[in-house]
Parts: C-alpha cells; sequence; structure tokens
C-alpha cells in the first residue's frame, strides 16, 4: 500500500523491464532480473513504470514492445542466445520496422574471445551477431550472447542476455554510462526503512490515515512477517529530501510510539537482540518447540554469537520435555504441553541446564492440524526467565504454519527486548 505525497524537482525518466522467456511465464524459473534492475534504476532516479514476463514467441515480445513505446528506457532480458526461441532481436525489429543486419564486427568479436578462429562454428551462432542499423554492441564478458543498445526516437532500448551473471556487469558499466551521457538521471531517491511488527497493512493504514507529509510512503508485509515501510522523497535537493524523510519518520514513529506498536530501524530483530545482550554482557538460551530451533539459529546467523548465545534444545516431544527439561508427566497431563507452565519450566531448566543469564522456553501449536476449541492453531505460550523472575506471554497468531512460526519468533525477540530493557536499564 502506498501514501503519495508531494514530488517536486526534476521530473524523472520512466523505464520498463520485459523478462523474456517461456520458461519464467511457465513458473520454471524465477525472474530476479526485474527485482535487481529495479532496485539499481532507484540509485539513478529513474520510476520503473512496467515489469512485463512474456514468452519467446516473436508477436508476444512485439506486443510488449508496443505496451512500453512510450517509456524513456526499455531493458530487455533473455532471448539472445542461438536457439530458434530467442527471438528479441527479431521481434524489436519487426515492432520498429527496422531491418536484423549480420554485423561482421560482433561476429568477429565473438569468435575471437570464445571460438579463438576454429573452422567449424555453429552456423546456429551467428544468429547472435545480427544487428539492427544505429545499434550498438554491448560487449558480454561473461557469455556469447552481446547485448544491444539501440536509441529510437529517444526511448533507449537495452537488450540484455537472461543470465544475471552476464546482464549485471553490462548494466553496472554501459548501461550506466549511456545514462550519463544521455542525460537520464534523475533526482536520487532519499529513502528510510522501518520494521513494523504486531500489525497487519490495514491497521497499519488506519494508523496512518490523515498523515501530512511531503514524502511517499510505501508498506508491505514480508514473507518473515513484519510490515516494512518506506518513507522517500525525491526532490532535486538531497539535503532537502533528507530534511523531509526525517521529519515524517518521526511523525510515523511518534504515532507508533503512542500506540505501542513496536518498530525497529533497517534492521532485523535478531540483530537487536544480539546488541543488547553483548551490550549488556548476559547471555541466553533456548528450549524450543514450535520454533524448532530457528531462535538459537537466528542468534548465531551473527558474527561472535557465541560471546551471548549458550546453547538450544528443540524438546519437540513430551518424552525430551520430561527426559532433558525437567517437565513432569504430571505437569503435561494437568495442563497440556501448550501451555504457560509448561513455557515457564522449559525457561527455567534452560537456563540452569546451560548456566546462561536468560532462559526462554517456547512451546504452541503451528498447524494445519492438532488444534482445538481451548487450543487452536496458533496458539502460543512463552516464557522468558531472568535470574528468579520469570514473564510469561500468550499469543494467538493466524496464518499457515510458516507464517506462524515467523510470527513467533518475532514475537519472542520484541518480548525478549522489551524484557531486557524493562530489567537492565
Amino acid at each position: 500500500m502506498i501514501h503519495r505525497g508531494l514530488i517536486l524537482g526534476k521530473k524523472r525518466k520512466k523505464a520498463s523491464i520485459i523478462s523474456i522467456g517461456t520458461e519464467i511465464i511457465k513458473g520454471k524459473i524465477t525472474d530476479f532480473n526485474s527485482f535487481w534492475i529495479s532496485k539499481y534504476l532507484s540509485k539513478f532516479g529513474i520510476d520503473v513504470k512496467f515489469h512485463i514476463s512474456v514468452s519467446d514467441n516473436i508477436q508476444n515480445i512485439a506486443e510488449a514492445f508496443n505496451t512500453v513505446k512510450n517509456c524513456d528506457i526499455v531493458i530487455t532480458t533473455g532471448g539472445l542466445g542461438p536457439t530458434e526461441d530467442d527471438n528479441t532481436k527479431q521481434a524489436m525489429a519487426e515492432f520498429l520496422n527496422k531491418n536484423l543486419f549480420f554485423d561482421t564486427n560482433i561476429w568477429r568479436n565473438i569468435n575471437k574471445r570464445y571460438f579463438k578462429g576454429r573452422k567449424e562454428i555453429p552456423e546456429s551462432n551467428k544468429k547472435q551477431a545480427m544487428n539492427i542499423k544505429g545499434g550498438i554492441s554491448i560487449k558480454n564478458e561473461r557469455g556469447t550472447a552481446p547485448g544491444l543498445y539501440y536509441n529510437n526516437k529517444n526511448t533507449h532500448y537495452f537488450l540484455l542476455p537472461g543470465p544475471p551473471r552476464e546482464n549485471r556487469p553490462m548494466i553496472e558499466n554501459f548501461f550506466s554510462e549511456t545514462l550519463k551521457k544521455n542525460e537520464l538521471i534523475g533526482n536520487k531517491e532519499y529513502e528510510k526503512k522501518l520494521r513494523i511488527y504486531g500489525v497487519g497493512e490495514s491497521t497499519l493504514a488506519d494508523i496512518l490515515e490523515g498523515l501530512e507529509t511531503d514524502c511517499e510512503i510505501g508498506y508491505y508485509f514480508k514473507e518473515k512477517a513484519w510490515l516494512e515501510l518506506d518513507i522517500s522523497n525525491k526532490e532535486s535537493d538531497w539535503e532537502a529530501s533528507k530534511k523531509k524523510v526525517k521529519e515524517t519518520e518521526e511523525k510515523i514513529m511518534k504515532i507508533l510510539n503512542k500506540k505501542n506498536i513496536f518498530y525497529t530501524g533497517d534492521v532485523e530483530l535478531n540483530e537487536k537482540v544480539f546488541s543488547y545482550l553483548k551490550n549488556l554482557n548476559k547471555s541466553i538460551s533456548f528450549a524450543e518447540t514450535i520454533c524448532g530451533g530457528k531462535l538459537g539459529s537466528k542468534l548465531i546467523e551473527i558474527p561472535g554469537a557465541s560471546k551471548i548465545f549458550k546453547g538450544s534444545v528443540v524438546a519437540y516431544s513430551d518424552r525430551i520435555k520430561i527426559d532433558f527439561m525437567g517437565v513432569s508427566e504430571k505437569l503435561i497431563k494437568k495442563h497440556g504441553a501448550v501451555s504457560n507452565e509448561v513455557a515457564q519450566k522449559m525457561a527455567e531448566q534452560a537456563r540452569k541446564l546451560f548456566g546462561s543469564n536468560i532462559g526462554v522456553g517456547v512451546t504452541g501449536i503451528a498447524g494445519p492440524s492438532g488444534g482445538s476449541k481451548d487450543k487452536p492453531v496458533g496458539l502460543v505460550h512463552f516464557t522468558i526467565s531472568v535470574d528468579n523472575k520469570c514473564y510469561n506471554f500468550q499469543k494467538n497468531f493466524i496464518g499457515d504454519r510458516k507464517r506462524i512460526v515467523y510470527k513467533v519468533i518475532n514475537s519472542v525477540f520484541v518480548e525478549l527486548i522489551k524484557v531486557l530493557k524493562k530489567t537492565f536499564y
């Protein structure tokens, strides 16, 4: 979801990206090019108007070119190989009503670099040396398929090979230089990010309704169960843009604080937890069920984790809870494995077992089965044990199994940060 503010300054150029390949539209491979190129274009103050995925069919590719004909920049990826279904150049030539010709200079370069003067060269490879009159070949340092640049009535076409390892150097070199030469660079965005936890998009939309800002605000739900909020401004004066983003960020943080909604900057929660524990010189251990060891795993992603992380037990079965975590059969029978009482016992035992300052016990139902009316899927109990004091939490989450686990991890880390602040600051 996007809130649009007032955008001032130099007009930004419009670009579109066409990803070519039947394997893309059939879902056999993922188009990573459009994502990466879009982020790269934002550095140059260029807005992306369309992402289009199209098959190898010449007519379909030509229709895609027609859709984006009013853009300043058109970038294609794929369809420059030697096979029958590599039709990008032919489709562009037909769309522009131009003729292709065999470019001996391009062929000489391909031959020199990859075939090294061999007499018998596959005839199909000559297809990669086809050009349009006025077209400029883009050197490919990592493959046989050169790219092609063509300027048609101030629409700048960049035809690039599909593999990222081949097209990214082309973008970082030839493409970037061409943007500068043709004065296609616009106002660069100044941007800041916030990661917001525990609320959905519709809730945040209601909270931010009526916010006055000259910035563009966009927010979307990430796979790992937080809302990422982007604040950007595109004014020509960099310092003025920075100031407006900062003012808007402060307004939003004030609203979130008032609503008691937890957020961080552009940093993951595990990094925040690590930073707090390291600064406090405190250690932590986990007893996990629903997370399957992911809490401990998130901490050991960070270099230096051994300074604060003692260990983790995945007590998934009741037998492990009983044999290793000091949970009695009587306690499980009375309260159930997913309960405040079991989570607390696991937290206390983890702290004692590993000799850490802090122990965390987590138990819950990730689904899709295993729930009941009293204990539905998404129910989670966790306890944070600090010295001789326990902080108990009950949460109810919705989503599929994977999403629920991510929400549990985030919730545990959020409450852990709050407990650390309350206890030690």
